[in-house]
């Protein structure tokens, strides 16, 4: 295991922002850096996940306005 990655809690577990990203962000964080070829980046907490999210889907929309 690489000791800078963090365990991804699973959905019945309940996530305080401090811990692990929950396993549907990271779906969705994977999906967002594969469509905007950002980097993705395993370590977040789910809290630091959130913001990481709102800002890929932030920028999302800003390339698409410019479409």
């Amino acid at each position: 295991m690489n000791p800078t990655s963090k365990t991804v809690l699973n959905d019945a577990q309940p996530a305080s922002p401090e811990g692990p990203m929950r396993p549907e962000q990271a779906r969705r964080l994977q999906v967002l850096c594969a469509e905007l070829m950002e980097e993705y980046d395993e370590s977040l907490n789910a809290a630091q996940a959130e913001e990481r999210i709102e800002a890929l889907e932030r920028l999302k929309e800003e390339r698409k306005d410019r479409t």
